[in-house]
């Protein structure tokens, strides 16, 4: 929305100042006079004085669907108006579109006792994510969460209706080596996508999903993002998929799977050591957010054209 107000405040910076030029610029030859016109408008100054309003105090941002959101509009629709353009959405100067916006009002997970919260210790895509309240007494450990003719994390594993615990990336066969391929080249099942298609088949009740970076996303992010993250969203978008996907620290892991040292975990040797198993430890999810209907609005405005205006 903010390219869309800014873009239209560039056409509008020229007009604008077209209209209180004087009627009478000499026009080059063979060039219609309208767009002499308005290339005499385009200057320094002409465009210093629409971006000091536009990007003033008192449009508070122009963030989508607020308040000065629609101060701004009005601000382009009035310059348009005065530089003498039409109305250019169906008879109106806006074009009207809706927008979901969701915003998460509980997230935590307890894992055997411990109490881990969203944005400190975890994070999962609020548009992705429904609601979920569940409380289980094991948690699946899924391994890689890899399954193929000669590799099969999810061996004697019913993973249907459970939680599940996956890491991230795949086992190598040395340093340099990756197991599945045999050669430095990891493969398709080295990113998360197929994983997740995979695992999704068996309609898992929600899935752990092991992430280095999670613990940090507060700090990248700043400290009002993950108090009170929000996403905004189309209308006709679903989720991505059939479970909630959450993205747990190491430190998270660790104290599921026992393992003293958290650091260690995601090291290829250690994680080969990790056999997938039933972890007998009480898991509960506890993730809610607020779903609004937001409008906003294009502003649209034309001139019409001379010999070619059809």
């Amino acid at each position: 929305m903010k390219l869309h107000i800014l873009l239209a405040i560039g056409l509008c910076s020229s007009i604008s100042v077209w209209a209180q030029h004087d009627e009478h610029i000499a026009t080059p030859k063979g060039q219609p006079a309208v767009a002499a016109r308005f290339g005499e408008g385009i200057t320094p100054g002409a465009v210093k004085q629409q971006l000091e309003v536009v990007a003033g105090a008192a449009m508070q941002g122009r963030e989508t669907a607020t308040e000065g959101q629609q101060r701004a509009a009005g601000y382009i629709i009035s310059q348009f108006s005065k530089a003498g353009l039409q109305p250019g959405a169906q008879g109106r100067w806006e074009q009207y579109f809706y927008l979901y916006q969701d915003t998460l009002t509980a997230g935590k997970i307890v894992l055997d006792g411990h109490t881990y919260n969203f944005g400190k210790d975890y994070y999962s895509s609020l548009y992705a994510c429904q609601d979920q309240q569940l409380k289980a007494s094991r948690v699946i450990f899924a391994g890689y969460g890899i399954r193929t003719d000669t590799y099969n994390d999810y061996a004697n594993l019913d993973v249907t209706g459970q939680v599940v615990l996956l890491l991230p990336g795949e086992p190598h066969k040395n340093d340099t080596t990756f197991l599945l391929t045999e050669t430095r080249r990891p493969s398709v099942w080295g990113g998360i996508s197929k994983k997740l298609t995979e695992l999704m088949e068996q309609k898992p009740a929600a899935v752990l999903v092991v992430n280095e970076g999670a613990a940090r996303m507060e700090k990248v992010s700043g400290s009002n993002l993950y108090k009170t993250p929000t996403y905004m969203r189309k209308p006709q978008q679903a989720a991505a998929y059939t479970s909630n996907v959450y993205y747990i620290s190491p430190e998270m892991a660790a104290g599921l799977l026992g393992i003293k040292d958290a650091g260690t975990l995601l090291e290829s040797a250690t994680a080969d050591k990790l056999k997938p198993r039933v972890v007998k430890k009480p898991v509960q999810v506890l993730f809610k957010k607020e779903v609004k209907q937001l409008r906003s609005s294009n502003v649209l405005g034309y001139l019409e054209g001379t010999d070619k205006k059809k």
